[in-house]
């Protein structure tokens, strides 16, 4: 039978503080929500909080103190789960996180094979570069062969102008 009950609110739950029977000590419960998302990835199994396992909410994943993420925590690392904060557990051992964390990594797997042979499928970018380089090359030896031809003639028509203009030149002294 509980006599007196009073409750305060705190940042991380709702503490109900109790006096037992006897009056002698006081017994802390917390009432925590039952946790439906995480850090990484929502849609968990909703298994009860345990308040020994499981940190408050919005605390540090690691410490389970407030003020910093567990990324930024000063503690040392200590094994939980990187998505709920669950105490002794991995992402992939968590009871609440396990089936969400293998079906992000089946996810994860085929969006990399997808690019995997959508790379497969386009060539190389060396061997793409190598084809610019190629075909530039190519390029600039027509513009050469072009630049070349165009010389020559212009060479065999300066060529052929002065030898006109010496034949005139000849007619002239020769009637003259």
């Amino acid at each position: 039978m509980v006599d007196n009950e009073s409750r305060t609110y705190t940042k991380s739950a709702t503490m109900v503080v109790t006096d037992d029977e006897a009056g002698k000590s006081k017994r802390a419960k917390c009432d925590l929500p039952i946790k439906k998302t995480g850090v990484r990835f929502s849609n968990l199994k909703p298994i009860p909080t345990d308040k020994d396992l499981d940190p408050p909410p919005f605390a540090c994943l690691n410490c389970w103190k407030y003020n910093h993420r567990s990324d930024e925590c000063p503690a040392p690392r200590k094994l939980h789960c990187d998505n709920c904060g669950r105490k002794g557990e991995t992402t992939s051992t968590c009871p609440r996180c396990r089936d969400e964390h293998q079906r992000f990594i089946c996810e994860l797997e085929a969006r990399r094979a997808k690019e995997r042979s959508k790379k497969a499928r386009q060539p190389s970018v060396n061997l793409q570069r190598a084809r610019e380089v190629k075909e530039r090359a190519e390029q600039e030896a027509i513009y050469r062969a072009k630049v070349e031809a165009a010389c020559k003639a212009n060479a065999l028509e300066d060529e052929e102008k002065r030898r006109r203009a010496a034949e005139a030149r000849a007619e002239e002294l020769r009637h003259a």
